[in-house]
């Protein structure tokens, strides 16, 4: 860090550089924006971190860069969309599953992945409010049904904010 680079700059650089190397594409555009991590082509939108970035902010824009850089490494458009089902609710839980196991490859290669992926799941259960959602909550069964198939590839039981108190 030079001394006109301060943590966030640093943190942003970093985790570009990480991306890409997860990634295994040196090509990929990275923006920071507000708003969720989103891809797109050749490019991809990190959260934009704030001005003083704390720790649990770092691993959680980290995990947001991993899953991301780990869909670019190891999903497959054409078979996915070959074997897309039908039914909106199919797709979302189809899709939920796929990036479980594609962030599952990256987990068990990489340590610091793990626990950046485990900070991000942790935040977006909570954001969501897992702990209080309801039997029915068709919104988040994807998502519960990818941590499920989470829990079970890797053992790792499901973030705590995510379990009824």
């Amino acid at each position: 860090m030079n001394r006109d680079e301060n943590t966030t700059e640093l943190a942003k650089r970093v985790t570009k550089a990480a991306f890409r190397a997860i990634a295994g594409r040196g090509d990929l555009t990275v923006v920071y924006a507000p708003g969720a991590a989103a891809r797109k082509a050749n490019a991809v939108r990190l959260p934009a971190p704030s001005r003083k970035i704390s720790l649990p902010e770092l691993s959680r824009l980290r995990g947001a860069a991993d899953a991301l850089a780990l869909n670019y490494r190891f999903h497959d458009e054409a078979p996915h969309r070959r074997h897309m089902p039908s039914g909106r609710q199919a797709r979302r839980i189809y899709d939920s599953v796929e990036q479980i196991r594609v962030e599952v490859l990256g987990a068990r290669r990489l340590g610091g992945v793990a626990q950046n992926l485990a900070a991000l799941y942790d935040h977006n259960c909570l954001a969501k409010g897992f702990a209080e959602a309801g039997d029915r909550d068709e919104d988040l069964l994807a998502e519960v049904i990818g941590l499920m198939v989470r829990e079970k590839l890797t053992g790792a039981p499901p973030p705590a904010t995510a379990i009824p108190m």
